[in-house]
């Protein structure tokens, strides 16, 4: 458990589910709700917003429970 202000600058490590390579990104912390938090993802190279496209993806293809 964190407690971050709105505003915070963060940074975040995700887990692919088809890579063991992390895939890391800066933030801002932009709302929150109890530890509930609302994430602006902040990158100026082509090459890290193509990869957070290509996790989006592939956690958008995973089932549901």
């Amino acid at each position: 458990a964190a407690n971050l202000p709105v505003g915070s600058h963060i940074k975040v490590e995700f887990k692919s589910p088809h890579s063991d390579e992390p895939v890391r990104v800066r933030g801002k912390v932009r709302n929150r709700s109890v530890y509930l938090y609302g994430v602006e993802f902040l990158s100026d190279k082509f090459e890290d917003r193509q990869q957070l496209a290509r996790l989006s993806a592939q956690f958008r293809s995973l089932p549901t429970a």
